[in-house]
Order: structure tokens, then C-alpha cells, then sequence
């Protein structure tokens, strides 16, 4: 996986994952998350390849928010070990007209935190994918 190095320990990049994603369900703002939470030297992953630095991840990001106010719940935070940490979520986008949900799902996504700040993204639209892929242990 990516974005090898030193990483923050688990107890650190826990709060911050958490302090991210609570921000970022208050303000809806994209760049305050990046200049917080985002490094510049973010490797994001996806279906289309593999990405570096935040502008595709903040791009997807502004379509996705334009569209929907939306909405992600941290349901559960697990050690993956050597830094790579799987973050369950519940997510949702709301309606911004009739405040309707209009799609929610339950993925997860793999992240390392270095210096307070996303390194690495790559999401699993299966939870129990990314936990079997990591060897970690269903709560």
C-alpha cells in the first residue's frame, strides 16, 4: 500500500480522522479540509487508478457537494497495522432543498495519517473487503 513511512500512532490519527470528518459534516468546506487535514502529498485510490496530491480527491469531493449536503458517520476506527487504519462510515447525501436523504451507504476506507494529515484514501465500497484485505478481525 502507499504512503509508506513513518506514520502517527494510532491513538493520534484516530482523533484526527474523527476531528476531520466532524469538521468536515459542519462547514462542507473542501479547502478548510485540505489546508487542516490533507497533505499536499496525499495518494489517493481509486476505481480510475491511483491519484497523487489532493486535486482529484477535492475534485470528486465538489461535484459530490454541490449536488448534496453530505453527511459521514465514523462507525468504527481499526488498526490495520503499520500505519494503514480502516475507518467504517456510514454516509449519506442529504437534499439541500427537502433535507431528504437521498442515498446512504455503509463503505469503508483505508487511510495512513502522517503529521496530523491524510496521506493516504482509498475506499472499499465493502467494509468486510478492506478488513479480509488487511487481516483484521470483524467487530
Amino acid at each position: 500500500m502507499g504512503a509508506r513511512g513513518p506514520h502517527d500512532d494510532f491513538e493520534t490519527a484516530k482523533k484526527t480522522i474523527h476531528a476531520a470528518y466532524a469538521e468536515f459534516n459542519l462547514t462542507q468546506d473542501g479547502d478548510e479540509l485540505h489546508r487542516k487535514y490533507i497533505s499536499d502529498e496525499l495518494e489517493y485510490v481509486t476505481r480510475q487508478g491511483t491519484f497523487h496530491g489532493p486535486d482529484q480527491f477535492l475534485s470528486e469531493l465538489e461535484v459530490q457537494r454541490q449536488k448534496w449536503a453530505l453527511e459521514s458517520e465514523v462507525e468504527d476506527v481499526s488498526d490495520a497495522g503499520e500505519g494503514a487504519i480502516i475507518v467504517r462510515i456510514k454516509f449519506s447525501r442529504i437534499d439541500r432543498e427537502t433535507g431528504d436523504v437521498a442515498w446512504k451507504a455503509w463503505p469503508a476506507v483505508v487511510v495512513r495519517i502522517q503529521n496530523g494529515k491524510f496521506v493516504f484514501f482509498e475506499g472499499y465500497i465493502d467494509p468486510r473487503r478492506a478488513l479480509a484485505d488487511f487481516g483484521v478481525e470483524q467487530s
